[in-house]
């Protein structure tokens, strides 16, 4: 096998992809879903920015339709 215990921790885990979403919350001027991080996290960075962006794209697409309706 001669694997270590490093091979198979993930990149970035869903707490710290969590924290940085939170931070793009002021940037985009509206609230994100709670589940918009997957429970489990990355396992390397363009995973994590290819999910999010699609996932960020989803949530502003649904808020811009909810306030067309308004």
């Amino acid at each position: 096998m001669g694997g270590t215990v490093f091979d198979i921790q993930l990149a970035i885990c869903s707490v710290e992809a969590a924290l940085a979403v939170l931070q793009l919350e002021p940037l985009l001027s509206f609230q994100l879903p709670k589940n918009l991080i997957p429970r489990g996290g990355y396992d390397d960075r363009e995973e994590f920015v290819r999910d999010v962006t699609s996932r960020l794209e989803t949530a502003h697409a649904k808020r811009k339709r909810a306030r067309e309706h308004e």
